[in-house]
């Protein structure tokens, strides 16, 4: 994404981002354009003690259609760096642990997580499957907290997370 400052007229252009006390912002993927102005703004300002940490790599993305009831096929879009393996995190719960080595953030809760292998990344650095959503007796909604995992040698990158709500046919 591109963050763009706020012009400054006849004076300095703003920061397109401005960090301030005890604050950490991390920054995966995005452009930082300070406004136009007598001087230009800033990309990024820290100021206080603010800190700007900038995560390398480009951002992966996990998508799906939700809500899906069972029986019905579920679409799951992964995308990543090619000829890497593709795992995908899920549980019932979010999470929120900050992983810089892994470029991103943990959005599943990483206390009870459990994972599922995908198979490899394709030359096009999209893989895409389908499969049927289960069926589960007596259950009339299932909430489901996903997020996907590139893995290679010394090398692991999320993905964004997405929420999958699993409802009974008739619910």
């Amino acid at each position: 994404s591109t963050l763009t400052g706020g012009p400054g007229a006849t004076s300095a252009g703003g920061a397109a981002l401005r960090v301030a006390g005890a604050s950490t912002a991390w920054l995966l993927d995005d452009t930082l354009v300070g406004g136009d102005g007598t001087p230009d703004g800033a990309g990024v300002e820290e100021a206080l003690g603010g800190v700007a940490v900038a995560l390398p790599g480009p951002a992966s993305r996990l998508e799906l259609d939700s809500p899906k009831r069972m029986g019905e096929p579920v679409t799951l879009t992964l995308d990543g760096p090619p000829g890497q393996q593709a795992w995908l995190f899920k549980w019932l719960a979010p999470g929120g642990v900050i992983k810089p080595g892994w470029s991103g953030v943990l959005l599943v809760d990483p206390a009870h997580l459990s994972l599922l292998a995908l198979g490899n990344i394709p030359g096009s650095g999209e893989l895409s499957l389908t499969a049927n959503v289960p069926t589960i007796p007596g259950l009339q909604a299932l909430p489901l907290y996903l997020q996907g995992v590139a893995l290679a040698p010394g090398s692991i990158r999320l993905t964004s997370a997405s929420h999958l709500l699993i409802l009974a046919p008739g619910f």
